[in-house]
């Protein structure tokens, strides 16, 4: 089957539609003011330490500082002094949480993710066991170990993906196999691997370049991550009409998409694509209380 990314992106909003031989089959909007914060990973500084609440706030940047529980938090430093995030060794699954004072003090710049948005009157919550998603791996950078999703039932299919990711990754680095990795070829599992090396590889500069509070890395606009999501071997082509967005997926498509690639084409005529398409049609249809379906219901 051949399928088609159609990407619109217009002031304030983007529209990603798929489509499957020809035919709408779903679509994806995200609007500017619209955009979550959750799975951020920022550079924040420690503002207040709470031994009574074994918890810290946190400044990363946002209007109300962040919320970290000493059991969301272990040391990153591993020992090591280099400039950039540092591996962790962790703290044993049953070995209690230290005291947050014997961890943190006011001042402190560490690197941790947002879990949760902020909402109403209570800030973001975050963590330092970073996790960053690509289409059929998870990284994670401070557990250098390989695992695989519980729904993978195979026996010899988990051995099969264990030995490739271990075999490819970078030794220092820790990857979760998604159960979107069930029966992907080496070649798709070896472009996630280099893909989110890349992602870690621009954190650790961003790190050591910055100062806290600020955003060292955020999850993707929609059209690169549907793009990085759904993008296969049975993709035929991807048409953006703004020239910006254009340049970045051709990018991804060229370094971290496995052969055979789709094509990349600009739409650049007068008439909106999604309407030279029939997208727009189909998708108020859709969203109609009545749908008429092709065998007549």
């Amino acid at each position: 089957m051949e399928n088609e990314i159609v990407v619109n992106v217009d002031s304030g909003e983007t529209r990603v539609a798929l489509m499957e031989q020809s035919q709408f089959a779903e679509v994806h909007i995200e609007r500017e003011r619209g955009k979550s914060v959750v799975g951020n990973v920022v550079k924040g500084r420690v503002s207040r330490v709470l031994p009574g609440m074994q918890a810290a706030f946190v400044d990363i940047g946002l209007e109300k500082a962040a919320f970290l529980y000493v059991g969301d938090y272990f040391d990153n430093t591993g020992g090591e002094q280099d400039s950039g995030p540092r591996r962790g060794k962790g703290r044993g699954r049953h070995n209690p949480p230290p005291r947050i004072d014997t961890v943190l003090s006011e001042g402190q710049e560490i690197v941790v993710q947002i879990a949760k948005a902020p909402i109403g009157t209570k800030g973001a919550r975050i963590t330092s066991n970073i996790s960053i998603p690509g289409r059929h791996l998870v990284l994670t950078p401070w557990s250098p170990r390989v695992g695989v999703s519980r729904r993978i039932d195979s026996d010899k299919e988990r051995r099969r993906l264990r030995e490739i990711v271990d075999r490819l990754r970078p030794k220092n680095l820790g990857f979760i196999i998604r159960t979107a990795g069930d029966g992907v070829r080496e070649a798709d599992l070896e472009a996630d691997i280099r893909y989110l090396n890349t992602v870690w590889q621009a954190i650790q500069i961003a790190h050591a370049e910055k100062t806290a509070p600020c955003v060292l890395h955020c999850e993707p606009d929609l059209p690169l991550r549907i793009v990085r999501d759904a993008a296969g071997p049975d993709t035929k082509r991807i048409i953006v009409d703004q020239a910006e967005t254009f340049e970045t997926l051709k990018k991804f498509i060229d370094e971290f998409v496995a052969e055979p690639k789709p094509q990349v084409d600009r739409h650049e005529g007068l008439e909106p694509l999604f309407e030279k398409l029939g997208l727009e049609a189909q998708i108020h249809a859709n969203l109609e209380r009545k749908v008429w379906l092709n065998s007549g219901g």
